[in-house]
Protein backbone atom coordinates (compact mmCIF):
# COMPACT_ATOMS: atom_id res chain seq x y z
CA UNK A 1 0.00 0.00 0.00
CA UNK A 2 1.25 3.45 -0.93
CA UNK A 3 -0.30 6.35 0.98
CA UNK A 4 0.00 10.10 0.60
CA UNK A 5 -0.79 12.04 3.79
CA UNK A 6 -1.68 15.66 3.14
CA UNK A 7 -1.72 18.19 5.98
CA UNK A 8 -3.57 21.28 4.79
CA UNK A 9 -4.46 24.49 6.54
CA UNK A 10 -3.57 28.03 7.40
CA UNK A 11 -2.17 29.29 10.67
CA UNK A 12 -4.96 29.67 13.19
CA UNK A 13 -2.72 32.14 15.01
CA UNK A 14 -2.55 34.69 12.22
CA UNK A 15 -2.76 38.19 13.65
CA UNK A 16 -2.41 37.09 17.28
CA UNK A 17 0.05 39.37 19.05
CA UNK A 18 0.56 37.41 22.29
CA UNK A 19 3.47 35.02 21.65
CA UNK A 20 2.29 32.39 24.17
CA UNK A 21 -1.14 32.24 22.56
CA UNK A 22 0.36 32.22 19.05
CA UNK A 23 2.68 29.31 19.94
CA UNK A 24 -0.18 27.41 21.57
CA UNK A 25 -2.44 27.75 18.54
CA UNK A 26 0.20 27.00 15.95
CA UNK A 27 2.56 24.39 17.34
CA UNK A 28 0.29 21.68 18.84
CA UNK A 29 -2.09 21.63 15.87
CA UNK A 30 0.73 20.69 13.54
CA UNK A 31 2.46 18.38 16.00
CA UNK A 32 -0.70 16.46 17.00
CA UNK A 33 -1.46 15.73 13.37
CA UNK A 34 2.06 14.60 12.52
CA UNK A 35 2.25 12.50 15.69
CA UNK A 36 -0.95 10.69 14.69
CA UNK A 37 0.50 9.94 11.25
CA UNK A 38 3.77 8.73 12.79
CA UNK A 39 2.02 6.37 15.22
CA UNK A 40 -0.15 4.98 12.43
CA UNK A 41 2.81 4.23 10.18
CA UNK A 42 4.66 2.56 13.07
CA UNK A 43 1.75 0.37 14.16
CA UNK A 44 -0.14 -0.51 11.00
CA UNK A 45 2.24 -0.20 8.06
CA UNK A 46 4.70 -2.92 7.12
CA UNK A 47 8.07 -2.75 5.39
CA UNK A 48 6.31 -3.38 2.07
CA UNK A 49 4.14 -0.27 2.53
CA UNK A 50 5.25 3.19 1.47
CA UNK A 51 4.09 6.66 2.42
CA UNK A 52 4.89 10.35 2.03
CA UNK A 53 3.72 13.34 4.05
CA UNK A 54 3.00 16.70 2.44
CA UNK A 55 2.20 20.02 4.11
CA UNK A 56 0.12 22.32 1.90
CA UNK A 57 -0.17 25.85 3.27
CA UNK A 58 0.40 29.50 2.52
CA UNK A 59 1.57 30.20 6.07
CA UNK A 60 5.27 30.77 6.59
CA UNK A 61 4.72 30.22 10.31
CA UNK A 62 3.32 26.72 9.79
CA UNK A 63 6.11 25.89 7.38
CA UNK A 64 8.72 26.96 9.93
CA UNK A 65 7.00 24.99 12.71
CA UNK A 66 6.89 21.88 10.54
CA UNK A 67 10.55 22.18 9.64
CA UNK A 68 11.45 22.31 13.34
CA UNK A 69 9.63 19.11 14.30
CA UNK A 70 11.52 15.81 14.36
CA UNK A 71 8.56 13.43 14.10
CA UNK A 72 8.48 12.85 10.34
CA UNK A 73 10.04 13.81 7.05
CA UNK A 74 7.59 16.33 5.62
CA UNK A 75 7.65 17.84 2.15
CA UNK A 76 6.25 21.37 1.95
CA UNK A 77 4.07 22.36 -0.99
CA UNK A 78 3.19 26.02 -0.70
CA UNK A 79 -0.48 26.51 -1.51
CA UNK A 80 -1.28 27.41 -5.08
CA UNK A 81 -2.68 30.96 -4.91
CA UNK A 82 -5.34 30.04 -7.48
CA UNK A 83 -6.62 27.35 -5.09
CA UNK A 84 -6.49 29.42 -1.95
CA UNK A 85 -9.95 30.96 -2.02
CA UNK A 86 -12.53 29.65 0.42
CA UNK A 87 -14.93 29.05 -2.47
CA UNK A 88 -12.59 26.48 -4.05
CA UNK A 89 -13.61 22.92 -3.09
CA UNK A 90 -11.18 21.25 -0.70
CA UNK A 91 -10.88 18.30 -3.05
CA UNK A 92 -9.23 20.60 -5.61
CA UNK A 93 -6.50 21.48 -3.13
CA UNK A 94 -5.91 17.81 -2.32
CA UNK A 95 -5.90 16.85 -5.98
CA UNK A 96 -3.25 19.52 -6.55
CA UNK A 97 -1.15 18.00 -3.74
CA UNK A 98 -1.55 14.55 -5.28
CA UNK A 99 -0.47 15.67 -8.71
CA UNK A 100 2.59 17.50 -7.36
CA UNK A 101 3.55 14.57 -5.12
CA UNK A 102 3.29 12.04 -7.94
CA UNK A 103 5.47 14.25 -10.09
CA UNK A 104 8.03 14.90 -7.34
CA UNK A 105 8.32 11.35 -5.98
CA UNK A 106 7.64 9.51 -9.23
CA UNK A 107 5.06 7.11 -7.81
CA UNK A 108 1.36 6.34 -7.82
CA UNK A 109 -0.60 6.35 -4.54
CA UNK A 110 -3.30 3.88 -3.50
CA UNK A 111 -5.01 6.47 -1.35
CA UNK A 112 -4.71 10.03 -0.14
CA UNK A 113 -5.60 10.88 3.46
CA UNK A 114 -6.06 14.56 4.19
CA UNK A 115 -5.81 15.85 7.76
CA UNK A 116 -6.83 19.49 7.95
CA UNK A 117 -5.33 21.14 11.05
CA UNK A 118 -8.08 23.76 11.07
CA UNK A 119 -10.71 21.08 11.69
CA UNK A 120 -10.77 18.62 14.64
CA UNK A 121 -7.39 17.05 15.34
CA UNK A 122 -6.82 13.44 14.41
CA UNK A 123 -6.11 10.25 16.34
CA UNK A 124 -4.36 7.09 15.27
CA UNK A 125 -7.75 5.37 15.16
CA UNK A 126 -9.07 8.13 12.87
CA UNK A 127 -6.24 7.61 10.43
CA UNK A 128 -6.63 3.81 10.45
CA UNK A 129 -10.41 3.88 10.04
CA UNK A 130 -10.22 6.37 7.20
CA UNK A 131 -7.63 4.36 5.28
CA UNK A 132 -9.56 1.12 5.85
CA UNK A 133 -12.77 2.77 4.64
CA UNK A 134 -11.06 4.15 1.56
CA UNK A 135 -9.44 0.86 0.59
CA UNK A 136 -12.77 -0.94 0.94
CA UNK A 137 -14.40 1.34 -1.66
CA UNK A 138 -14.72 0.13 -5.26
CA UNK A 139 -14.57 3.53 -6.91
CA UNK A 140 -11.52 4.81 -8.75
CA UNK A 141 -11.39 8.17 -6.99
CA UNK A 142 -8.12 8.05 -5.08
CA UNK A 143 -8.65 11.38 -3.29
CA UNK A 144 -10.39 10.97 0.04
CA UNK A 145 -10.62 13.94 2.40
CA UNK A 146 -11.29 13.31 6.08
CA UNK A 147 -12.29 16.87 6.94
CA UNK A 148 -15.37 16.97 9.11
CA UNK A 149 -14.80 13.96 11.37
CA UNK A 150 -16.69 14.55 14.60
CA UNK A 151 -14.34 12.56 16.84
CA UNK A 152 -13.24 14.66 19.79
CA UNK A 153 -9.61 15.69 19.27
CA UNK A 154 -8.33 15.30 22.80
CA UNK A 155 -9.48 11.78 23.68
CA UNK A 156 -6.72 9.87 21.97
CA UNK A 157 -3.49 8.07 22.60
CA UNK A 158 -1.48 10.73 20.78
CA UNK A 159 -2.23 13.34 23.42
CA UNK A 160 -1.41 11.06 26.33
CA UNK A 161 1.63 9.34 24.85
CA UNK A 162 3.19 12.69 24.07
CA UNK A 163 2.16 14.32 27.35
CA UNK A 164 0.78 17.50 25.80
CA UNK A 165 -1.37 18.32 28.84
CA UNK A 166 1.01 17.01 31.46
CA UNK A 167 1.71 19.43 34.27
CA UNK A 168 5.44 19.97 34.67
CA UNK A 169 7.33 21.91 37.32
CA UNK A 170 8.84 24.94 35.62
CA UNK A 171 10.37 27.46 38.01
CA UNK A 172 10.52 30.04 35.23
CA UNK A 173 6.72 30.08 35.04
CA UNK A 174 4.01 30.97 37.53
CA UNK A 175 2.09 27.84 38.60
CA UNK A 176 -1.66 27.50 38.15
CA UNK A 177 -3.54 24.39 39.32
CA UNK A 178 -7.14 23.19 39.27
CA UNK A 179 -8.09 20.11 41.29
CA UNK A 180 -11.15 18.65 39.61
CA UNK A 181 -14.15 18.30 41.96
CA UNK A 182 -14.08 14.49 41.83
CA UNK A 183 -17.32 13.03 40.46
CA UNK A 184 -18.87 10.19 42.47
CA UNK A 185 -18.52 6.69 41.07
CA UNK A 186 -22.24 6.05 41.55
CA UNK A 187 -23.05 6.02 37.85
CA UNK A 188 -22.43 8.22 34.84
CA UNK A 189 -21.78 11.88 34.23
CA UNK A 190 -24.73 14.20 33.60
CA UNK A 191 -25.23 17.66 32.11
CA UNK A 192 -24.12 19.35 35.33
CA UNK A 193 -20.74 17.60 35.11
CA UNK A 194 -20.43 18.61 31.45
CA UNK A 195 -21.07 22.27 32.28
CA UNK A 196 -18.72 22.27 35.27
CA UNK A 197 -15.87 20.57 33.42
CA UNK A 198 -16.32 22.79 30.37
CA UNK A 199 -15.67 25.86 32.53
CA UNK A 200 -12.61 24.28 34.18
CA UNK A 201 -11.27 23.23 30.78
CA UNK A 202 -11.70 26.73 29.35
CA UNK A 203 -9.88 28.25 32.33
CA UNK A 204 -6.94 25.81 32.31
CA UNK A 205 -6.46 26.15 28.53
CA UNK A 206 -6.51 29.94 28.82
CA UNK A 207 -3.88 29.80 31.57
CA UNK A 208 -1.69 27.58 29.39
CA UNK A 209 -1.97 30.14 26.61
CA UNK A 210 -0.99 32.87 29.05
CA UNK A 211 2.23 31.00 29.78
CA UNK A 212 1.46 29.51 33.20
CA UNK A 213 2.82 26.14 34.31
CA UNK A 214 -0.73 24.78 34.36
CA UNK A 215 -2.03 21.54 35.88
CA UNK A 216 -5.58 20.20 35.84
CA UNK A 217 -5.60 17.28 38.29
CA UNK A 218 -8.29 14.63 37.59
CA UNK A 219 -9.83 12.09 39.95
CA UNK A 220 -12.97 10.34 41.16
CA UNK A 221 -14.65 10.14 44.57
CA UNK A 222 -15.71 6.97 46.42
CA UNK A 223 -19.03 8.32 47.78
CA UNK A 224 -19.20 5.24 49.99
CA UNK A 225 -22.78 5.54 51.30
CA UNK A 226 -24.29 6.28 47.88
CA UNK A 227 -22.15 3.54 46.32
CA UNK A 228 -23.28 1.08 48.98
CA UNK A 229 -26.92 1.85 48.18
CA UNK A 230 -26.31 1.13 44.50
CA UNK A 231 -24.53 -2.16 45.26
CA UNK A 232 -27.23 -3.24 47.73
CA UNK A 233 -29.88 -2.56 45.06
CA UNK A 234 -27.86 -4.65 42.62
CA UNK A 235 -27.59 -7.49 45.17
CA UNK A 236 -31.33 -7.33 45.82
CA UNK A 237 -31.98 -7.98 42.12
CA UNK A 238 -29.76 -11.07 42.48
CA UNK A 239 -31.70 -12.24 45.51
CA UNK A 240 -28.84 -11.49 47.93
CA UNK A 241 -28.18 -9.22 50.89
CA UNK A 242 -24.86 -7.74 51.95
CA UNK A 243 -25.07 -9.74 55.20
CA UNK A 244 -25.35 -12.99 53.20
CA UNK A 245 -22.50 -11.91 50.98
CA UNK A 246 -20.13 -11.14 53.87
CA UNK A 247 -17.68 -8.30 54.43
CA UNK A 248 -14.84 -9.42 52.17
CA UNK A 249 -17.02 -10.35 49.21
CA UNK A 250 -19.00 -7.13 49.62
CA UNK A 251 -15.78 -5.10 49.56
CA UNK A 252 -14.75 -6.92 46.40
CA UNK A 253 -18.11 -6.02 44.81
CA UNK A 254 -17.48 -2.39 45.82
CA UNK A 255 -14.08 -2.38 44.12
CA UNK A 256 -15.58 -4.06 41.05
CA UNK A 257 -18.21 -1.29 40.98
CA UNK A 258 -15.47 1.31 41.15
CA UNK A 259 -13.57 -0.36 38.29
CA UNK A 260 -16.69 -0.40 36.11
CA UNK A 261 -18.23 2.99 36.82
CA UNK A 262 -15.10 4.89 37.83
CA UNK A 263 -13.52 3.88 34.52
CA UNK A 264 -16.66 4.86 32.62
CA UNK A 265 -16.67 8.31 34.18
CA UNK A 266 -13.02 8.89 33.27
CA UNK A 267 -13.75 7.75 29.71
CA UNK A 268 -16.63 10.23 29.52
CA UNK A 269 -14.41 13.04 30.78
CA UNK A 270 -11.87 12.23 28.09
CA UNK A 271 -14.55 12.13 25.41
CA UNK A 272 -15.66 15.58 26.54
CA UNK A 273 -12.14 16.72 25.67
CA UNK A 274 -11.07 17.49 29.24
CA UNK A 275 -7.40 18.50 29.02
CA UNK A 276 -6.39 16.94 32.35
CA UNK A 277 -3.01 15.47 33.21
CA UNK A 278 -4.26 11.87 33.14
CA UNK A 279 -0.90 10.54 34.33
CA UNK A 280 -1.81 12.00 37.76
CA UNK A 281 -5.34 10.59 38.00
CA UNK A 282 -6.37 9.76 41.58
CA UNK A 283 -9.18 7.96 43.42
CA UNK A 284 -10.07 9.15 46.90
CA UNK A 285 -9.57 5.65 48.36
CA UNK A 286 -6.10 5.22 46.85
CA UNK A 287 -3.56 4.32 49.51
CA UNK A 288 -1.66 7.59 49.17
CA UNK A 289 -4.81 9.72 49.38
CA UNK A 290 -6.19 7.76 52.36
CA UNK A 291 -2.90 8.04 54.23
CA UNK A 292 -2.71 11.79 53.61
CA UNK A 293 -6.29 12.34 54.88
CA UNK A 294 -5.61 10.37 58.06
CA UNK A 295 -2.41 12.29 58.66
CA UNK A 296 -4.09 15.68 58.25
CA UNK A 297 -7.01 14.80 60.53
CA UNK A 298 -4.69 13.49 63.23
CA UNK A 299 -2.58 16.64 63.09
CA UNK A 300 -5.67 18.88 63.29
CA UNK A 301 -6.98 16.86 66.25
CA UNK A 302 -3.66 17.06 68.09
CA UNK A 303 -3.70 20.85 67.63
CA UNK A 304 -7.24 21.04 69.02
CA UNK A 305 -8.60 22.37 65.74
CA UNK A 306 -11.17 19.60 65.30
CA UNK A 307 -13.19 17.79 67.95
CA UNK A 308 -16.22 15.63 68.42
CA UNK A 309 -19.30 17.54 69.50
CA UNK A 310 -23.02 17.03 69.94
CA UNK A 311 -24.93 17.83 66.78
CA UNK A 312 -28.35 17.12 65.31
CA UNK A 313 -27.71 14.68 62.47
CA UNK A 314 -29.63 12.75 59.82
CA UNK A 315 -29.52 9.21 61.21
CA UNK A 316 -30.50 6.35 58.91
CA UNK A 317 -31.93 3.44 60.94
CA UNK A 318 -31.44 1.10 57.97
CA UNK A 319 -27.86 1.99 57.04
CA UNK A 320 -26.96 2.51 60.73
CA UNK A 321 -25.01 5.66 59.95
CA UNK A 322 -25.32 9.43 59.60
CA UNK A 323 -26.21 10.88 56.21
CA UNK A 324 -25.42 14.28 54.80
CA UNK A 325 -28.18 16.75 54.00
CA UNK A 326 -27.58 16.01 50.31
CA UNK A 327 -28.65 12.37 50.88
CA UNK A 328 -31.93 13.30 52.62
CA UNK A 329 -35.22 13.36 50.75
CA UNK A 330 -37.58 15.89 52.31
CA UNK A 331 -41.36 15.63 52.23
CA UNK A 332 -44.18 17.70 53.70
CA UNK A 333 -46.57 15.98 56.13
CA UNK A 334 -49.67 17.23 58.01
CA UNK A 335 -48.57 17.90 61.58
CA UNK A 336 -48.96 20.37 64.44
CA UNK A 337 -46.90 22.55 66.75
CA UNK A 338 -45.91 21.53 70.23
CA UNK A 339 -46.25 24.33 72.79
CA UNK A 340 -43.90 24.04 75.72
CA UNK A 341 -44.47 26.26 78.78
CA UNK A 342 -41.32 27.30 80.72
CA UNK A 343 -41.92 28.72 84.17
CA UNK A 344 -39.83 31.61 85.38
CA UNK A 345 -37.17 30.79 87.99
CA UNK A 346 -38.83 32.95 90.66
CA UNK A 347 -42.22 31.41 89.96
CA UNK A 348 -43.69 34.64 88.62
CA UNK A 349 -44.80 34.21 85.01
CA UNK A 350 -43.90 31.82 82.25
CA UNK A 351 -42.66 31.65 78.66
CA UNK A 352 -44.34 29.50 75.97
CA UNK A 353 -42.18 28.22 73.10
CA UNK A 354 -43.83 26.63 70.05
CA UNK A 355 -41.84 24.06 68.08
Amino acid sequence: MTVLFTVCGRAGSKGVKNKNIRDYLGTPLVYYTLAAIKLYTQRYMTERDDFDVVLNTDSRELIELTEKQKELTVTVFERDSSLGADTVPKVSVIADCLARAEKKFGKKYDTVVDLDITSPLRTVSDVKNLIDRKLSRDDTDVVYSVTGSRRNPYFNMVIEENGYFRGEVDHSKKPFTIVIPPPNITGQLHMGHALDNMMQDAIIRFKRMQGYAALWLPGTDHASIATEVKIVDQLRKEGLTKEELGRERFLQRAWDWRAQYGGRIVTQLRKLGSSCDWSRERFTMDEGCSRAVKEVFIRLYEKGLIYRGSRIINWCPKCKTALSDAEVEYEEQPSHLWHIRYAAEDGNGEIVVAT
